[in-house]
């Protein structure tokens, strides 16, 4: 059965394209989703959802950075992440 829900206007999001967006939560975690518009009212399927903690957020970021997460990189995403 296909989750649908109305969009609701949420704090710190960030739309990338063809439907994913980013979201963070009160407690530091990263949430994503791919959601696709079906016309009706506003009304959004979800198609992906998942949700990583700030750990994994901030090594996902500094692994995808030049340098990987070397010299402390994991540390210093992890503190921008929360600043």
């Amino acid at each position: 059965m296909k989750e649908i829900f109305k969009i609701k206007k949420m704090e710190q999001q960030y739309h990338y394209k063809n439907g994913l967006w980013f979201s963070r939560s009160e407690d530091g975690s990263v949430k994503i989703k791919q959601l696709k518009n079906n016309g009706k009212d506003g009304e959004t399927e979800v198609l992906f959802e998942v949700t990583v903690d700030e750990n994994c957020w901030a090594s996902a970021v500094s692994s995808m950075s030049k340098k990987g997460e070397s010299d402390g990189r994991f540390y210093k995403a992890l503190e921008f992440h929360n600043e």
